[in-house]
């Protein structure tokens, strides 16, 4: 009870934090150029768009996040994502999620989302970086970047190439905050996972914040939540940030795996110890006085 209610109390305190810490690891990511296969009509898709705002929508299930924010227009950059990367897991576009997370506020959910994927654009496929909440690519000296440019790229040295009429060619995200952010992938097939979880075992309980942070809490313990693949030096870096959040993060999602092995087994234990107790006046005392008569029995009939 312990562990559950430490958990309980962090999640709600720190829910973020929790996932941030939790999802960072140091190993590389796929080097991923997907020259052939499926890809999006990148400027047909953002033209259908009726962008609308860009407050965060809680709703856990991707369908509906889908629906509210690429159909009807709403919701945040990671909301945006999100909806985006159920329309490429549904039509087998292959994708990588970017994540842009400054130093001095990732852990309290500041930061920037994109998706890298294999799009068309002007009649060429190519494989780059898309930026759904400004509605476009960004771009340096007016072409399309794809993600090393984006990690090598001077600050303010990017543009923005928007196709709808609803977004401007102005962005926030590439100047001093890209200078201070460290560049985090994701890749498409773990966000498939995670996105089909949730969409196969949401239950709607009428509160979608607390149970945003409570499936996500769940896939970290079980995992499946996905992996944010940084440099090692920058995993360092964002960890200096706030070490005891990193440790206790990992130190309650440790103790909630292990309570989730130990307490199927210690009821499966209790039960089998159950079934193999002797049963009273039957296997116990009714038992004994069978065996008692049989042996009276028999040494009556040696003696006769």
């Amino acid at each position: 009870m312990a562990v559950v209610a430490a958990v309980t109390y962090f999640l709600q305190t720190h829910p973020i934090a929790y996932q941030k810490s939790m999802a960072l690891v140091t190993t590389p990511a796929q080097e991923s150029n997907w020259t052939e296969g499926p890809t999006l009509d990148l400027p047909g898709f953002i033209r259908a768009i009726p962008f609308r705002g860009s407050e965060r929508v809680n709703l856990v299930r991707p369908s509906q996040l889908y629906q509210a924010c690429i159909q009807e227009g709403a919701g945040n950059c990671a909301n945006k994502s999100r909806g985006l990367s159920w329309f490429l897991i549904n039509e087998g576009i292959p994708f990588q999620r970017i994540d842009l997370l400054p130093l001095d506020g990732f852990l309290e959910g500041k930061g920037h989302t994109l998706i890298r994927t294999h799009y068309v654009i002007d009649g060429g496929a190519r494989v780059g970086v898309v930026d759904l909440l400004d509605g476009g690519v960004p771009t340096f000296r007016d072409v399309p970047i794809d993600l090393s440019q984006l990690e090598h790229a001077a600050p303010y040295s990017l543009g923005l190439l928007t196709f709808s009429p609803r977004v401007d060619d102005q962005s926030d995200y590439y100047g001093s905050f890209l200078e201070s952010a460290v560049i985090g992938v994701v890749e498409g097939e773990q966000i498939s996972r995670y996105l089909r979880y949730l969409e196969r075992w949401h239950v709607d309980l009428g509160y979608p914040s607390y149970e945003r942070v409570a499936y996500a809490a769940f896939a970290i313990v079980i995992g499946i939540f996905p992996e944010t693949h940084v440099a090692p030096e920058q995993y360092e870096a964002m960890r200096a940030t706030a070490p005891w959040t990193f440790r206790i993060a990992w130190v309650l999602t440790w103790c909630a795996r292990a309570l989730l092995v130990l307490l199927p087994l210690t009821v499966t234990l209790h039960i089998v110890r159950r079934l193999l107790r002797p049963r009273a006046g039957s296997d116990s005392s009714g038992g004994t006085a069978s065996t008692v008569a049989v042996a009276q029995s028999v040494a009556q009939s040696v003696a006769q």
